[in-house]
């Protein structure tokens, strides 16, 4: 046990009325109240209801796109900034800007939408019962260079810094001694996001949750519980999991405490399946205190990305032996390793079957949404992805809680930049002072989640300056081994070893620099990665590695748009890039369509087999030292729009185009799958798939071969693809054999893989056919150890005819977004995949708040639009619903076409408004001196509610407080299980509506002892 003088706080005095706090998905706190603390308030401010350990804090704020002088003052007139809910990503409510003397220009390497400098203000009460708290608040993300004034105060964080520099990290700030408990308070958030400042788009303002959390004065600390698994694999072969539980108590009061801990581990049903207690122990004024425990989960159900179980660690405080703090930590019991025999999770060999991620949402722009997350997260498993890299920045907690749940592994990126810059304004001019700090707040607050495998220090870092920079580094590589750059790189391997010594260390290097400085850099981590290198070359860098191993950690950057085809027996190579390897350029030009070809065919990085899908996928089935790779990139994001960035024109409809995103994703911006996408999907799933291409509409039969690459996209390219996890396809058109191709099964390191050996394409992991076009249908059947187990259809279609509504679900949850899908069809139904029709859509019981198809150089607005021309024949609406839990209908109509509506049920989740004695179920505790009491509520009769909070006494005094979220939709729904000794209890609870009122309140008695059943 050790303690140490506390960095932050101030001594403030006990008090009886406490907060709620957070505890095994419930929360829970040591109230004097029967229901929520909520503060009287005036017109104008939002009144805080703080009944959680962490409350959210997202409603009630006001912004402005400017820079006024004074907008940090409490009397400062915003009457005139709107409205708005954060997260909020203000660039994604612009329009496209392609003028360089605009303010807040970005290139179309950023995203084209403008940034700048813009302010946030909130006015806000506190009820008197948060009094002598320890009050923080903790900023997910804010996307500038940020400030944060509270009634008129600059505020400073733990680590003495007043301003934010990094927007992908989270902050926090101790703001007790400065609020206004009994009154009202004013925060005012100025963010400057100065361009350029990235090589994507990076959205502006605050894009991630804000919070509140309100703590007793002995409390866990911010990021204070660690829960780890050291001997698990071991373990597990005797039917355990031996939990390692690391917490930290902070003491800022005025007094001495004497503290103790118990613990208790939670299961996704919500049994308790094990206990722990630790010693009392003395924590002085100011100080923190470690404590250590082990408790062991018999049976335990491990998290892996096929069957991600999930445990809520809760831990509780006592002082002087009343409850002042519970918290929860959800997290997965899992092990890893690796060695040159490959990656292990769990102690079974686990492929890196990946893709890059950036952080945009499409539409919603870079505003964090729980739903549309959880949505790119869907779509990607599906493809048979098994981790995502984040790519390059630490992610949202979001992303972090639903990767957990659906079940992919995370490599969590630090940074795109040390001490040399990749653009003027980036984070290099902020390394030298922030690195520590940024990268620790990225491992502390990540730690405990079970999908994160893998921390990266860093891509593709350069190692000296371009001359554009404001200060480059000259030489940041001289001296080798002994060089400022490896020595950064040692720093931030420690940095992070610090925090978490259970997870390995990587990097994305830009390629296999042979020189001593990136040799020793690399030497730093746990596992190089690489981006975009051969198999030999991968092999040779593992060889230059202590741990003589590597990970493709980008391949294949193609250029890919959904539904354009071109020269499928060759390669595209952008022109801009090939004059540097080749004069004169010998691959064919960049077409004019500005559109990559959907054949996996075109790359800007080079023309080279490796770069393919085939190229980068083979290395990984042949050796069990490349432990896997990942596909740049999953989605298509905003900006790095090579090869055709800074360039627009007037299209036929009278439509700006200008290239503002990228064209990489096997999935674009809508999240519609293209071509690539089934190819991944033939490689790493084991249901049976099936996909070709092209489409079937083509005008000209016999295609000039000089058209291959004109501007329509209209002359057919030659050939049929076929993506398959079958040995075997047949390919018919209009019910003829066109011919029969089968692949060729190999055996590597991982077992076997099917390849076709191609002369002109080493090793291809696709079937092609060479035919000419004639109308009608090409049909394939695909075949495995002679048994048919697929087919597909593709027919020529008609004309357009009319709009076809879906959506996903039929249900969403009431906080969730519905994403709509449009396709035109011909009057017969079949999908028109040239089709570019204007679209209007209109929602009812919801709200219209983005609209997008897919198409990289199209400008029309994300947001604040319900307008949308097809591209490729699909488009995609997003509606947020009103929260009347009535169905959302959403409608979408186009000049001469058939109109389309579709409804989505919203699961409004209501509850009683009552509990009765009767409700209360007594169990057993697993292990201990305690009884689990279940708190149930019965749902039948529905009123419109939200949840129930229950305060438990005895002996009038309060010692567990819980609450709910949302209920589900069922009978019977518990609110809560707590542990207790035995004894009679007295439970005072009320319950709340949807729109956070109190209505009823109650109580009732229960008896817990040795003769309870």
């Amino acid at each position: 046990m050790k303690q140490v003088l506390v960095r932050r706080g101030r001594p403030v005095a006990a008090t009886a009325l406490a907060v709620a706090v957070a505890a095994g998905g419930l929360a829970m706190a040591p109230v004097a109240q029967a229901q929520p603390v909520v503060a009287a308030t005036r017109a104008g401010a939002t009144a805080v209801s703080v009944d959680g350990r962490s409350v959210p804090f997202n409603d009630g704020w006001k912004f402005v796109l400017d820079d006024p002088a004074g907008a940090e003052a409490v009397g400062f007139d915003d009457g005139g900034w709107a409205g708005v809910q954060v997260p909020h990503d203000w660039s994604i409510h612009e329009d496209f800007n392609l003028d360089p003397a605009a303010p807040g220009y970005t290139r179309s390497s950023e995203g084209l939408l403008p940034a700048g400098t813009g302010w946030y203000r909130k006015e806000f009460t506190l009820p008197k019962g948060v009094s002598g708290k320890e009050i923080s608040l903790d900023f997910d993300g804010v996307m500038g260079v940020t400030t944060v004034f509270l009634n008129g105060t600059q505020l400073t964080d733990a680590d003495g810094f007043d301003v934010h520099n990094y927007g992908y990290t989270p902050f926090s700030y101790d703001i007790g001694d400065l609020l206004d408990a009994s009154g009202e308070n004013v925060l005012a958030v100025r963010v400057e996001n100065v361009k350029p400042n990235s090589r994507w788009y990076t959205g502006s303002g605050i894009y991630r949750d804000v919070t509140l959390t309100v703590t007793d004065p002995v409390h866990v600390a911010r990021n204070g519980s660690f829960v780890t698994t050291p001997t698990l694999e071991a373990d597990v072969a005797a039917g355990v999991a031996n939990v390692s539980v690391a917490t930290t108590v902070e003491n800022d009061s005025s007094d001495a405490a004497q503290v103790s801990l118990s613990t208790r581990i939670v299961d996704a049903d919500g049994n308790v399946v094990a206990t722990g207690e630790a010693p009392t122990a003395a924590v002085e004024a100011g100080t923190s205190t470690d404590f250590a425990q082990t408790i062991t989960v018999e049976d335990p159900k491990l998290w892996s990305t096929e069957d991600p179980n999930l445990y809520d660690v809760v831990t509780q405080v006592r002082r002087n032996g009343a409850i002042v703090d519970v918290t929860k930590t959800t997290t997965g019991l899992r092990s890893i390793r690796f060695d040159t025999t490959g990656f292990y999770l769990n102690g079974e060999p686990f492929v890196f079957r990946g893709m890059n991620l950036h952080h945009d949402l499409g539409a919603l722009g870079t505003a964090v949404d729980r739903s549309a997350t959880r949505r790119q997260l869907e779509i990607l498993k599906e493809a048979g992805v098994n981790s995502v890299r984040i790519s390059h920045n630490p992610a949202s907690r979001v992303l972090i809680e639903e990767a957990e749940k659906l079940g992919l592994a995370l490599v969590e990126e630090a940074f795109d930049q040390w001490r040399t810059c990749k653009t003027t304004n980036d984070y290099h001019q902020y390394f030298p002072t922030d690195a520590e700090k940024d990268i620790k707040s990225m491992v502390e607050r990540d730690k405990n989640s079970p999908a994160i495998v893998l921390w990266s220090t860093g891509n593709e870092i350069a190692t000296s300056g371009d001359g554009s920079c404001a200060v480059p580094i000259s030489g940041y590589n001289a001296g080798g081994a002994a060089s400022l750059y490896a020595q950064d790189a040692r720093n931030l391997n420690d940095w992070v070893k610090e925090v978490d010594t259970t997870r390995p260390t990587t990097w994305g290097e830009a390629a296999a620099y042979p020189d001593p400085a990136n040799v020793a850099a690399r030497n730093a981590v746990d596992i190089p990665g690489v981006n975009y290198t051969s198999e030999s070359g991968q092999l040779a860098l593992a060889q230059t590695h202590k741990n003589k191993v590597v990970l493709g950690t980008e391949v294949s950057w193609g250029m890919r748009s959904r539904g354009y085809y071109y020269n499928p027996s060759g390669r595209i190579f952008s022109h801009r890039i090939c004059a540097y390897f080749y004069n004169p350029c010998p691959y064919p030009d960049i077409q004019d369509s500005w559109q990559g070809s959907s054949y996996d065919n075109q790359f800007w990085v080079s023309a080279w087999d490796h770069v393919t899908t085939s190229g980068s996928s083979v290395p990984v089935a042949k050796n069990a030292n490349i432990l896997g790779a990942f596909l740049w990139s999953g989605f298509d994001y905003f900006g790095e729009t090579l090869p055709w960035e800074d360039t627009s024109r007037t299209n036929s409809f009278g439509d700006v185009e200008a290239p503002k995103n990228s064209y990489s994703g096997a999935v674009d911006t809508a999240g519609f799958p293209k071509d690539l996408y089934y190819l991944y999907q033939a490689l790493w799933t084991d249901e049976p798939v099936l996909h070709l291409l092209p489409h079937w509409n083509w005008e000209d039969e016999n295609p000039d071969p000089a058209l291959e690459l004109g501007d329509t996209g209209k002359a057919f390219p030659g050939q049929v693809w076929a993506y398959t996890n079958a040995d075997t396809v047949k390919l018919y058109l209009n019910d003829e054999l066109v011919g029969e191709r089968s692949f060729e099964t190999r055996t590597g390191a991982r077992g076997d893989y099917q390849v076709v050996d191609d002369a002109s394409n080493l090793d291809k992991v696709y079937l092609s056919w060479d035919l000419e076009y004639e109308p009608g249908t090409l049909r394939a059947e695909a075949y495995t150890d002679g048994e048919l187990v697929a087919t597909e259809e593709i027919s020529t279609s008609g004309a357009p005819a009319k709009v076809a509504l879906s959506s996903a679900e039929e249900s969403v949850g009431s906080g969730d977004l519905v994403f709509v899908e449009a396709d035109i069809q011909d009057k017969d139904g079949l999908f028109v995949p040239y089709a570019n029709d204007k679209l209007t859509f209109t929602a009812k019981n919801g709200t219209v708040v983005g609209v997008d198809n897919g198409n990289s150089i199209s400008t029309e607005r994300y947001a604040d639009s319900n307008v949308r021309r097809a591209f490729s024949g699909k488009a995609l609406v997003i509606v947020r619903p009103d929260g009347s839990g009535k169905k959302v209908e959403v409608c979408a109509s186009a000049e001469d076409l058939k109109s389309d509506c579709t409804k989505v049920e919203i699961d409004a989740a209501p509850v009683a408004d009552k509990v009765k004695p009767g409700s209360v179920l007594v169990a057993p505790a697993a292990t201990g001196p305690f009884r689990e009491l279940q708190v149930q509520v019965d749902a039948s009769d529905d009123q419109g509610l939200n949840r129930v909070v229950a305060n438990i006494y005895r002996d009038g005094k309060l010692v567990e407080s819980t609450q709910t979220p949302a209920f589900g939709a069922t009978a019977w729904s518990h609110v809560a299980t707590v542990s207790l000794p035995d004894g009679t209890y007295t439970i005072k609870y009320s319950s709340e509506d949807l729109a956070g009122n109190v209505s009823k309140t109650g109580r009732f008695d229960v008896t817990i002892g040795a003769a309870t059943p």
